[in-house]
């Protein structure tokens, strides 16, 4: 929050709170030809933001609203750059907002060596020097901007960062979007050659200072652009005039890309890849995609091929949850499934949860003796639901789960299972008041403290209220640990104030591993049970930088014992970043404390990374996946 001092004419006092909470002020004068700040340092960042717009909406509301607007103008850029940009915003996260004026304040506020970094943690400090996560944040940003279908943006990026990669992420959104002023500005603006030669400007050192006269070389995936044209062909004729004139051709059919998008239902980019004289059935066996199967069997083929049949095992579930009743039936008819797992262990349950009580009923019809009858029908495989029925104990429990009373009704009159304290805590659980009251009348087996535990985990203030107000089991401490886990603040609050059960560190644990910051400050400032050294180390293995970088200020003694980050992961170099800042004693370069989960097959945004922690923690633990 920014606060003038009512005295703000020709001298006046710029009042702030920094974000650590601490107030902030400094002497603001004005004069003809600008303002300035007291010191060396505050009057070369009045030189340095002179003439910029200001970056911080907030900044400029508050300064319109004040008696001497025109003067005060003058300092909006300087009172921002004062604040700071936020500690743990990424260049790539400030582009989900589509400001230029956000991107060219990160920029200005970034250091260009690290000899310039300053004290304070910030990723501004790594930027743009360190040339690994100068690289990274461009790809980030460069997927970003795509998915927004933001030029402006791209532009801007490219503008200002040089011997960097675009990944092959980039041209595949621009395609699945229909950009194709993104793509040619992508082929216009490469800087690479054909494949197999030597690629300009990777080695060149970085920009950094994003002049409008600045040379800027950055190299764009050909090889996967060459495949999206290919695969827009259809959809976007014009293309090959346009485009594809400037790349090579290479006509060559592939099985595994038609295959994933089918299983993807992507069946636009399928046929665009699919070559002269094939067609969707050629490729459906391989895909269990219910309506694929549906699809030939309207075509009349059949799928005989034992190990597509073996693939099948999941697909009866995914057609029963889909309540697609014929394909239902003729996979149980046509196909032995295995007796243990999937399906014959969910195939009763998923038909319970879901509502599918056509298919249920199906089920049953299948049990009696003249539809398993082999005599009719020899090759017939539905015997195996008699089996499937037998093995089944859980229906009851997952028609509450899915919150299906028909069917649960329905299930106890045909006496095919039995309530339990288990129902009732399913039931509360996922938020089904009415099939809870309806247990709470209708059975005596009543329920667990894990009814309420896991109505506040799940987010059900109306079912915590009631079994409040009705039941006597009570919960434990489990429930606002859980509430917290999820974020629900006003739920913790309410268990604060109405429940004597109260929680454990596990609470802020819990919620740090979320990046629920406000329920970790609640906890807080309200709780005095606090939080364990899990809380840093759940924080920073998810990438929760600015959630770790809270706790550290707050907990300054808790120094991470393990810490495991998947590269994978969101934000997984800024976490690494932020350990290198603040644990540099502990994470040392011989650190074993370290581990890295990382791809067996780099996307290129981690080849940056890698490269990172060859130079930084050679010697982490790196396990493959």
């Amino acid at each position: 929050m920014i606060a003038l001092g009512s005295r703000c004419t020709r001298t006046g006092v710029v009042c702030c709170t920094d974000a650590a909470g601490r107030k902030r002020r400094r002497v603001v004068t004005f004069s003809k030809g600008g303002c300035g700040l007291e010191g060396t340092r505050e009057r070369a960042v009045v030189t340095k933001c002179l003439g910029m717009d200001c970056p911080l909406e907030t900044v400029a509301l508050v300064l319109r609203h004040q008696p001497h607007y025109g003067e005060l103008q003058y300092v909006a850029a300087t009172i921002c750059s004062f604040l700071g940009s936020a500690p743990s915003l990424s260049l790539s996260q400030a582009c989900e907002f589509s400001s230029t004026k956000l991107l060219d304040w990160i920029w200005s506020c970034s250091c260009t060596s690290a000899a310039d970094r300053t004290a304070t943690w910030s990723l501004t400090n790594f930027l743009r020097s360190d040339p690994h996560y100068h690289r990274y944040q461009f790809a980030e940003s460069m997927v970003v901007a795509a998915r927004r279908s933001n030029l402006v943006t791209v532009r801007w990026l490219f503008a200002h960062f040089n011997g960097c990669k675009v990944p092959a992420k980039v041209p595949e959104i621009a395609a699945r979007l229909g950009n194709l002023t993104l793509l040619e500005f992508l082929v216009e603006n490469d800087a690479g050659d054909r494949p197999g030669e030597e690629v300009r400007g990777t080695n060149k050192t970085m920009q950094t200072d994003g002049g409008d006269n600045a040379t800027t070389v950055n190299v764009v995936d050909r090889e996967a652009i060459v495949k999206v044209y290919k695969a827009m062909r259809t959809r976007y004729p014009d293309v090959g005039s346009r485009v594809l004139e400037r790349m090579r051709e290479q006509q060559s059919e592939d099985e595994s890309a038609i295959l994933q998008a089918l299983y993807c239902n992507n069946d636009e980019r399928a046929m665009a890849m699919m070559p002269p004289g094939r067609c969707v059935l050629d490729y459906a066996a391989q895909c269990s995609r219910p309506d694929m199967v549906e699809l030939m069997l309207d075509c009349g083929r059949e799928v005989r091929d034992p190990q597509i049949v073996s693939s099948y095992g999941n697909l009866l579930t995914d057609c029963v949850r889909d309540d697609r009743s014929n394909t239902v039936k003729w996979l149980v008819e046509h196909i032995r499934f295995p007796e243990q797992g999937r399906p014959a262990d969910a195939a009763i349950n998923v038909a319970a949860q879901y509502g599918c009580f056509e298919i249920l009923k199906l089920f049953h019809e299948m049990r009696s003796s003249e539809w398993v009858d082999l005599s009719l029908n020899e090759h017939s495989q539905a015997d195996q639901v008699v089996v499937w029925w037998n093995r089944c104990q859980d229906a009851v429990n997952a028609a509450a789960t899915g919150g299906q009373l028909e069917i649960l009704q329905w299930l106890l009159a045909n006496d095919l299972g039995k309530c339990s304290t288990s129902t009732m805590d399913c039931a509360a659980s996922h938020g089904h008041l009415d099939v809870a009251q309806w247990l709470d009348t209708n059975s005596s087996e009543g329920c667990t403290t894990k009814a309420m535990d896991g109505a506040a985990a799940n987010e059900h203030f109306d079912v915590v209220k009631w079994l409040h107000a009705n039941r006597p089991e009570g919960c434990t401490s489990d429930a606002m640990d859980g509430a917290a886990a999820r974020g629900y603040l006003d739920m913790v609050k309410w268990f604060q104030f109405n429940r004597q059960e109260g929680c454990t560190t596990a609470a802020m644990d819990m919620a740090a591993q979320g990046s629920h910051l406000e329920v970790i400050k609640w906890l807080y400032a309200n709780r005095s049970e606090g939080c364990t050294v899990k809380a840093i180390e759940n924080a920073v293995n998810d990438g929760h930088v600015g959630v770790a970088n809270w706790l550290h200020t707050h907990f300054p003694d808790f120094y991470p014992a393990s810490v495991t980050i998947s590269t994978k992961t969101a934000n997984a170099f800024e976490s690494l970043l932020f350990l290198y800042a603040n644990f540099a004693q502990t994470f040392g370069r011989y650190t074993k404390f370290l581990k890295i989960k990382m791809r067996r097959r780099f996307e290129s945004r981690e080849e940056d990374v890698g490269e990172w922690l060859a130079e930084h923690y050679p010697y982490c633990w790196k396990t493959r996946y």
